[in-house]
């Protein structure tokens, strides 16, 4: 990992913004494109896990937090520092590492769900690439994956 760089309270709270701020927007223009080009958003897969967090709380919790520690301590700590040195170009590092993100997703079955899993990876990446600060990027993926997850839930009652 790269020496994390000690930062202010207010840089926090800016970063989180706009990291959260900038997921969105690309989630939303992404999402857009898709249903555009009528690629299919649906997955059974996805679906079958909605069930399971759904009866179960404490385990979406934790899925929520083991994901944002040790996704950001693989693909960002100790991904993209090897990287770094292995290609000496941080674009390289930065599109390298997030493509990786988003192929670890591919599981959950949709195009959009490993499309925008790598442009969360970007942003994550050229973030911890300038700031070398992996708490903030823990912090911001936990929040998304609690806050996508409870929207699906809202939005697929069963």
């Amino acid at each position: 990992m790269w020496k994390e760089r000690r930062q202010s309270f207010g840089f926090y709270i800016l970063s989180f913004i706009a990291i959260i701020c900038a997921i969105y927007f690309g989630a939303i223009i992404i999402a857009l494109i898709l249903k555009l080009a009528h690629v299919n958003n649906s997955s059974k897969r996805f679906m079958q896990i909605l069930t399971v967090f759904r009866h179960d709380t404490p385990l979406m919790l934790f899925t929520c937090v083991t994901a944002g520690i040790v996704e950001e301590f693989v693909f960002r700590g100790y991904l993209m520092p090897r990287l770094q040195l292995l290609f000496n170009r941080p674009y390289i590092t930065v599109l390298v590492s997030s493509l990786l993100f988003g192929i670890l997703h591919v599981g959950y079955g949709t195009v959009a769900q490993v499309v925008v899993p790598i442009f969360i990876g970007v942003v994550f990446a050229i973030h911890y690439y300038h700031f070398r600060n992996i708490k903030i990027l823990i912090f911001c993926h936990f929040f998304w994956d609690i806050q996508a997850l409870l929207i699906n839930l809202a939005v697929h009652k069963s």
